[in-house]
């Protein structure tokens, strides 16, 4: 036998983290694509930048801009691919379709 609110905080808990993890994956795959093909930086320096980034200093604030943005864009690209998931899943749960009919005149 299984409990509705446990199982509507275990989807809930699912959707969460399956957000932050989809949001962080695109964050750095935009950071890594930018550092790595537009910047040109070498494997190597990936780890100074990435030190860079959490601590940056009053005259090199690039690598907090990369890091920060990277993560803004991650969770915004995310937020709208879970609304336009959840539009269309309203769409095709719509419950108020079901049940009997009368059409006009019949009875």
């Amino acid at each position: 036998m299984s409990d509705p609110i446990i199982d509507h905080f275990a989807i809930w808990f699912r959707r969460t983290l399956l957000f932050i993890v989809v949001a962080l994956l695109q964050a750095i795959a935009l950071s890594l694509w930018v550092l790595l093909v537009e910047i040109h930086v070498t494997n190597n320096d990936l780890q100074f930048w990435l030190r860079a980034a959490w601590s940056p200093t009053i005259d090199n604030k690039l690598p907090a801009v990369i890091l920060y943005g990277s993560l803004a864009i991650g969770i915004l690209t995310t937020t709208v691919f879970y609304l336009l998931v959840s539009k269309w899943w309203k769409k095709r749960g719509d419950v108020h379709r079901r049940g009997a009919r009368f059409g006009e005149g019949e009875m």
